[in-house]
């Protein structure tokens, strides 16, 4: 790309996580010798000119870590690589921290994925053939074991199971038996979630069917109902380039297509499509102009022919393929592959699957035995996996296809009925698909608990995949956090695993409701575990994260009951920051206080003021309105008593040190006199707002002073601050319109240096700095779609809360003065618009 511009670039930089870190046998430091070793080697190739033609190369490569101790890994072994070839690298003398950074993580493990993974494969041991275990869990890493496997017993237990529908629990523990190391049985059958990655020749193994329950035992549902259990598989020669289908793109249900004999009818195929049909077609899902099913509307007859099928399949691409009818394996004496079987002696097969230019994102084939593979490959090292996926199954996965299920054996009626409703009913409500699955099991074996059928379907694909119908999907799952920090065991350990969750939610666009119940979780916890008994005693470090955390979550009461109890704390251990983030949490708490019970008071006021209103009814809109109204005063006391603690306590800051930041909140605190001030009905209000405005100033001029007389670079805060309140003084005055605040170039300038390391107070102080010069030239009404859609391009990127609400806070200041200028109905819309956005992001629901 680079060599095809006009003004071709000769050197470039990448930048790269520690790709393929965290997992089974790949370190941090060997992530990083691989990843420099690849760049350094593609850059040779590129310096041959194979086609004479001078190619850019890599100049720079920058690796990125959210964890130090790994980081400090990948450098120490970069360091090494110098050594070895100093002519080749030269490498940082240390390691660079940047926003987000984590010092190390709660355990001594590192994963990237909160589900165990296990690798199973067989191999040929000098006592015959071995299968292999590899795990990747919670409890352990990289622990290989090998269990001898007779191949010729498996394959007739494995027979018994598929032939017979019955559950039968002694076949599964037979199975555990054979097939698991006792030394893993408690990590397999302890686990809460776990992905199987499966070699070819194992993957013919019924792993849903494995059984460790034991009589007398606690939960009597058997192992794959009670663990949610996926499966990946190891395959070769996949599709180069995958075509994708998109958001737009439909579902195509095949309930029971028409069978030659000896072929009987599926009933349950028909009722199974149906359930899939409802689900799918529901308004809270696809709807029905995005479902095609072929079904028949009468169940006296079956389904679609052959060529409706074929044509159906290739007419358009898919998102969704669903299909439930009679299944075929590859048949070597008449050279069939097998497949869905159709009309005519046809299949839909290995074949037609390939041929499918856009790949569905999942694929749901119950058809029984489809989703097993090659009986010779069972326990067969010397298989040629290249040559795996004869099977429709395996070509699914093979052509790209996301999620894949497909039915082992043949399948109860009712079973395979819940199961699907189960299975779409979670996926559509935003649930990842190993939950889909599990919840899927539960749902057959609740239905028909004598039956297999819950451990028939083998399930492929990525745990954490979801099926997304829109960017926000109000339907999506809240994730279940329950025992999720049981395994913390010590203070450092609960102070590291604050830490992440601060960094989640600030950097990582986590979601605040959730972020919040697992607080609250952790927080029962902390108490019960760390704290001494029958008293208050915390310490003061956790306490803080605490406060941290709940603040960024934008659970400020909760995060001010933190502070106040890291500041209290007899052990001494929280930071003067604690102390000044108390004193922004007070301030901040009282403005949020009187900002909601002051909106609801003028929505109240709104409803009293309306005409047509019955008598009743404009008497209960009139009550209304005086309790809101109450309510408001209240909250307005309290806010002020917020505020002269916060005053109190930066006078003390201070008093030790007149640093930056104390300015800065002492300016912060006077922003919010002011913003209380104008939503008060208080006789005077205008004046005490202009007054704390130009406090706000002041404080903010000194910040910025103590800022350049300390060699600080960060001086956009409060150099911006200044106009804001230069721009609000202005603006409230009646009659008097606003000049171009002086101060903007002197900002203008500082974004620009600090947009050389950008972040999103400088990306973000672009549109307030554009925002505020309109309000102030009066161009503010005709350009606030367009600040609008920069607020929402940005909010894509960076949904940290407590952020948004310093945005909020500082638009509400200067456009709620600004609108009580205009006289327009439309025009007070226009600010509404976008000061509600703005609340939204600030406030998210």
């Amino acid at each position: 790309r680079l060599s095809e511009q006009k003004r071709p670039v000769k050197r470039f930089g990448l930048c790269s996580t520690l790709m393929g870190s965290g997992g089974a046998g790949v370190t941090a430091g060997e992530a990083a010798r691989l990843i420099a070793q690849g760049v350094s080697e593609a850059n040779e190739l590129l310096a041959t000119e194979l086609d004479k033609k001078t190619w850019p190369r890599v100049e720079r490569l920058k690796l990125i870590e959210l964890y130090l101790d790994r980081a400090a890994d990948a450098w120490r072994a970069l360091r090494m690589q110098q050594d070895a070839n100093p002519n080749r690298y030269a490498v940082d003398d240390v390691v660079k921290t940047g926003l987000g950074g984590i010092q190390r993580p709660p355990d001594t493990g590192y994963r990237g994925a909160a589900y165990d993974f296990v690798n199973v494969e067989s191999k040929s041991g000098k006592d015959g053939e071995e299968i292999s275990y590899t795990l990747d869990t919670k409890r352990a890493r990289s622990e290989v074991r090998a269990k001898r496997a007779q191949s010729g017993l498996l394959r007739d237990l494995i027979k018994e199971s598929s032939d017979d529908p019955r559950a039968q629990a002694d076949i599964g523990r037979s199975l555990f038996n054979l097939l698991v190391p006792v030394e893993l049985e408690a990590y397999l059958a302890g686990t809460g979630e776990l992905q199987l990655q499966l070699d070819p020749t194992v993957a013919d193994i019924p792993w849903e069917l494995l059984d460790t329950t034991r009589d007398g035992e606690g939960d009597p549902r058997p192992w794959a109902v009670r663990t949610k259990l996926l499966r990946k598989l190891k395959i070769a020669g996949v599709r180069d380039v995958v075509h994708d289908a998109n958001a737009d793109e439909s579902a195509l249900i095949i309930g029971e297509p028409q069978c030659p004999a000896p072929y009987s009818r599926l009933y349950g195929a028909h009722e199974e499509a149906l359930a899939v049909q409802s689900c799918l077609t529901a308004e809270t899902a696809l709807g029905a102009d995005r479902v095609h099913s072929l079904i028949s509307a009468d169940e006296t007859t079956a389904g679609y022919a052959a060529r409706d099928i074929i044509s159906a399949l290739y007419e358009r691409p898919w998102r969704i393929l669903h299909v439930a009818g009679h299944g075929a394996l590859p048949d070597p004496k008449t050279g069939s592959k097998g497949g869905v079987v159709l009309s005519n002696n046809t299949f839909l097969g290995p074949d037609e699957v390939e041929s499918m230019r856009v790949v569905p994102e999942l694929v749901f084939i119950n058809c029984c035995h489809l989703g097993r593979g090659d009986d010779k490959a069972l326990l067969n090292p010397r298989y040629d996996r290249s040559q795996f996926a004869s099977g429709v199954a395996g070509a699914l996965i093979k052509i790209g296809v996301r999620a894949v299920i497909a039915a082992g054996w043949a399948v109860d009626d009712a079973a395979a009925t819940a199961f699907a409703s189960a299975f779409y009913g979670t996926l559509l409500k935003g649930g990842r698909l190993i939950e889909a699955v599990g919840r899927g099991r539960e749902a057959a074996y609740d239905a028909a608990p004598h039956s297999n059928t819950w451990a028939a379907y083998q399930c492929y694909g990525d745990p954490d995949w979801k099926f997304r119908r829109h960017v926000s999907d109000a339907n999506q799952d809240t994730p279940t956090t329950s025992g999720e920090f049981e395994s913390l065991g010590s203070e450092t350990a609960l102070k590291l695993t604050l830490s992440r969750m601060v960094v989640e939610t600030r950097h990582q666009g986590a979601n605040p409701a959730v972020q919040i119940a697992r607080l609250r979780e952790l927080e029962a916890l902390f108490e019960r575990k760390w704290t001494a008994r029958g008293t208050a005693t915390v310490y003061g470090a956790v306490a803080e994260l605490f406060g941290e955390a709940f603040t960024e979550a934008d659970d400020v009461p909760k995060g001010v009951e933190w502070y106040t109890r890291a500041v209290a704390a007899e052990d001494g251990t929280a930071s003067l920051k604690a102390a000044e983030q108390l004193s922004n949490g007070r301030a901040r708490l009282a403005w949020d206080l009187v900002d909601v019970a002051s909106r609801h008071r003028d929505e109240m006021r709104a409803r009293a003021r309306q005409t047509g209103l019955t008598a009743g009814a404009k008497r209960a809109a009139v009550r209304a309105l005086a309790e809101s109204e109450r309510k408001c005063r209240s909250a307005q006391r309290r806010a002020q008593g917020l505020l002269a603690q916060t005053a109190s306590l930066l006078g003390k800051l201070r008093a030790i040190d007149d640093t930056m930041e104390r300015a800065r909140l002492v300016g912060s605190l006077h922003k919010r006199r002011a913003l209380i001030a104008e939503v008060s009905d208080l006789p005077g209000r205008a004046r005490v707002a202009d007054a704390a405005l130009k406090a706000m100033a002041v404080e903010y001029a000194v910040a910025e002073r103590i800022g350049r007389e300390r060699g600080a670079t960060d001086l956009y805060y409060a150099a911006f601050n200044q106009v804001v309140a230069e721009v609000a003084l202005s603006t409230g005055r009646r009659g008097r319109k606003s000049s171009a605040p002086a101060g903007a170039a002197r900002v203008r300038a500082i974004l620009a240096e600090k947009n050389k390391d950008a972040d999103f107070w400088s990306l973000v102080g672009e549109i307030e700095l554009d925002q505020l010069i309109a309000v102030a030239d009066g161009s503010f009404l005709a350009r606030a779609g367009k600040f609008v859609e920069r607020f929402g391009k940005l909010h894509v990127a960076v949904k940290a809360a407590r952020k948004w609400g310093s945005v909020y806070d500082t638009s509400t200041l200067v456009l709620g003065r600004y609108r009580s200028r205009l006289t327009s109905n439309r025009d007070r819309q226009t600010v509404d618009d976008v000061l509600a956005l703005l609340r939204d992001f600030a406030h998210p629901k």
